[in-house]
């Protein structure tokens, strides 16, 4: 990719890397059971899914979008994207800041 970027430096032309993580597309719709399971613990085991969120394609586009649309003079050489994981509410937490705000007399 430097060797891209170099090649273009100066003509206005701007090569970026968009590197989604795990999306949720129709790839692997055809798959097996087995073959699905074996791909999703390689992705646990490089640590390429940590979590069950999967990104959904317009987060990809618009990743794209902000790479095409990223005014002259500036450069993304690499865009990384990738799903938030899930909120967990800790309910102790919760609950200690209730009985903070109310006193305990929630």
């Amino acid at each position: 990719m430097r060797a891209l970027q170099l090649e273009l430096e100066g003509t206005g032309v701007r090569a970026t890397i968009i590197q989604p993580g795990q999306t949720l597309t129709e790839m692997g719709t055809d798959w097996g059971p087995d073959a699905t399971a074996t791909v999703l613990g390689e992705w646990v085991r490089f640590g390429a899914a940590r979590h069950s969120h999967f990104l959904r394609p317009p987060a990809v586009a618009a990743a794209v979008v902000a790479a095409v649309t990223t005014p002259p003079g500036t450069h993304l050489p690499l865009i990384e994207v990738q799903p938030e994981a899930p909120v967990v509410l800790d309910e102790h937490l919760h609950d200690t800041q209730n009985e903070r705000t109310t006193g305990g007399t929630a």
